[in-house]
């Protein structure tokens, strides 16, 4: 959706989901069967040991 180094991209990407209104109930569910804790969890190792730029 954007590069991770590039919080202008980040917040388009947030004003642009926000617009899009609330998540249907189906969605939802949908939502849910692919994110899991255990793949968050996951997800945030790699990138804590991806080397990325410090943004701030």
């Amino acid at each position: 959706m954007f590069r991770a180094d590039d919080p202008l991209a980040l917040a388009r990407t947030i004003r642009t989901t926000g617009g899009l209104g609330r998540l249907t109930a189906e969605r939802r569910r949908a939502a849910t069967r692919h994110r899991t804790a255990e793949g968050s969890v996951d997800e945030l190792l790699a990138a804590m040991g991806a080397n990325l730029p410090v943004l701030g």
